[in-house]
């Protein structure tokens, strides 16, 4: 993986490589993101979902609960928690 890249970009690579299935590698890059930016609410978020497919769902919890922390009015994030 590249170094120097963006908040956004390890954002953007994580969910490509978890809609291929790549989860692990997809939470790597979630994770680089969140080094940059432990704000992001939408990458918590995503990071909540990938974790979720790896039955994972204590961590999902936590992912979810933090987005939710950063922004309250996440409705995708509130469905996703719901849902895990």
């Amino acid at each position: 993986m590249q170094k120097g890249l963006t908040a956004k970009e390890w954002c953007d690579r994580g969910g490509a490589l978890a809609k291929s299935g790549r989860d692990q590698e997809a939470l790597q890059c979630f994770d680089k993101a969140l080094a940059i930016d432990p704000k992001d609410a939408m990458v918590w978020a995503l990071k909540g979902a990938t974790l979720g497919t790896l039955d994972r769902h204590e961590e999902a919890l936590q992912c979810f609960d933090k987005a939710l922390a950063i922004d309250p009015r996440d409705v995708d994030a509130w469905q996703q928690r719901n849902g895990a």
